[in-house]
């Protein structure tokens, strides 16, 4: 008798009556997930998520093991309600692409529990071992984990050659430090969804002169024509502080791998890069992990961690799609809307707090100090006089238009007040740059070509010969910046726009 002779029965006794598949499930979810979206997320990362589900399903079929007697009843029941839950996800894209009308809640969820209750009945009742089923569902779970841990470690051992990155930054030849240059104070102010003035003006019918006259008068340089290279805020934001185009990302079909990317192309990006080579503090303001600094700030932008695992459970999926009847509207939870509406709004207030203080603040080092702002981005929050609209009925995209360009109304107020504090309390000496992300892209009447129309004004300090120009994009900002302060030759990129569209 051969080895496999010996241990065959012992084997296929233990696959039909003890129920591994309840505990292989979550194994499998977790893997198959580190799989999919591998170099995404990290490895610590996913075993954490496989324990926390592993604890909860053991409590749960520990809690049907009371009810039920019987071990492999038990892990039927909790295997169901945990295939619900990851994988439902999966189920809502399929039916979004092939039978849109059963892909509601209101559907979906009643089916779920109504297949619960009768599943629950059905094992209260029967007295079968279900050794088939668990036979069947052991030996699945442990093919698929096979498969899913051939396919990573292949992964991990052999890298492919990646399909995505950016396209290079080619120096001129004089792009070097320059040791005589001065090193002035940098501030990158982005307003999040901020349009130009001209397409405030064409689309919207909005006159925008007044802050354009202002910061005319404080010796910007404003870019009326200027424009993203995408119309995706993580996109725009890769391109505009790696100052290149972002190659290998299909832009009919973003999905959470390329956000994913994004985090990594701004966590060591090309301008702080640059900045540190010349000596300067890189201040991190922003939403993201800049130059290994953490964001001060929490906005729920891009996947991080296991997100790009989770977001298929149905938890995550209630909570993308559900979560705003709970935080505006007739069934708004008070205590709910205001933790989330005023997280902005806080949050905003903090940057210019910060900014104040930093910008009053001596420093042994020059400074790049980078603070991205959620405005005029919704949730719109104020009236046309500034004033908080009421959030007793809140509803985030009531009136979109009007609320976004209530919300430049109060954005050109404190713009105008970081400009005029900063370049007080620097005597003029710093670098300025304000500028939006990309145009505003809320209303479905705005040509395409429009969404990438940002708000672009610099200002350099006496003495700096700008070479900004009307139609510059993201690719070019800081090429220009270095070209003007520190006397490189980057050379100028090509200047175009990207449409992407968010799967």
């Amino acid at each position: 008798m051969n080895f496999i002779d010996r241990f065959k029965p012992q084997v296929e006794k233990a696959l039909a009556f003890y129920p591994y598949f309840v505990f292989l499930l979550p194994l499998f979810f977790v893997l198959h997930g580190l799989n999919e979206n591998f170099g995404f997320v990290n490895l610590s990362d996913g075993i954490e998520l496989w324990a926390v589900y592993s604890v909860i399903m053991l409590v749960l079929f520990g809690l049907f093991l009371l009810l039920l007697k019987k071990p492999v009843k038990a892990a039927l029941i909790t295997f169901y309600l945990f295939s619900v839950f990851f994988f439902y996800g999966v189920l809502q894209d399929f039916l979004s692409a092939h039978a849109r009308q059963l892909n509601r809640y209101i559907l979906l969820i009643p089916f779920f529990l109504l297949v619960f209750i009768l599943l629950l009945f059905f094992l209260t009742r029967s007295k079968s071992g279900f050794t088939k089923t668990t036979k069947y569902l052991n030996l699945l779970l442990i093919i698929l984990i096979v498969m899913d841990a051939v396919g990573f470690f292949g992964k991990w051992i052999f890298p492919a050659e990646k399909s995505f990155g950016l396209t290079p930054v080619r120096p001129g030849n004089n792009a070097v430090n320059c040791d005589t240059c001065s090193k002035p104070d940098v501030y990158l102010l982005l307003f999040d969804e901020y349009a130009s003035s001209s397409a405030l003006k064409k689309n919207l019918d909005f006159d925008n002169s007044d802050i354009d006259s202002f910061l005319a008068a404080k010796n910007f340089r404003l870019q009326p024509s200027s424009s993203s290279n995408y119309n995706f805020t993580p996109f725009s934001m890769s391109s505009i502080l790696n100052m290149s185009y972002i190659y290998g990302i299909n832009p009919d079909r973003i999905t959470g791998n390329e956000y994913a990317l994004c985090t990594r192309l701004l966590r060591k990006n090309a301008v702080t890069k640059k900045f540190t080579s010349l000596g300067y503090e890189i201040v991190n303001y922003s939403i993201f992990n800049i130059d290994g600094l953490p964001p001060q700030i929490h906005e729920n932008f891009l996947p991080t961690k296991t997100e790009l695992i989770t977001g298929q459970t149905l938890l995550d999926r209630l909570r993308k799609h559900l979560l705003w009847h709970l935080v505006t509207g007739r069934f708004a939870i008070p205590s709910l809307t205001e933790k989330t509406i005023f997280l902005y709004y806080k949050n905003n207030n903090k940057l210019i707090d910060w900014l104040t203080t930093a910008s009053r603040t001596k420093s042994a080092r020059p400074r790049f100090i980078y603070a991205h702002f959620m405005m005029p981005h919704y949730p719109y929050l104020f009236d046309s006089s500034g004033n908080f609209r009421d959030l007793d009925n809140y509803k985030a995209f009531d009136h979109i238009t009007p609320g976004y360009l209530n919300s430049v109304r109060y954005t050109n107020r404190k713009l105008k007040q970081l400009v005029t504090t900063i370049q007080e309390n620097t005597n003029g000496k710093a670098a300025i740059i304000a500028m939006g992300d990309h145009g505003y892209r809320s209303d479905s009447t705005i040509p395409k070509q429009d969404f990438f129309k940002n708000f672009n004004a610099v200002y350099l300090p006496p003495h700096y010969k700008s070479g900004y120009y009307d139609s510059i994009t993201g690719v070019n900002q800081f090429r220009v910046l270095f070209n003007s302060l520190f006397k490189t030759d980057y050379p100028l990129l090509k200047d175009s726009t990207v449409f992407l569209v968010d799967d």
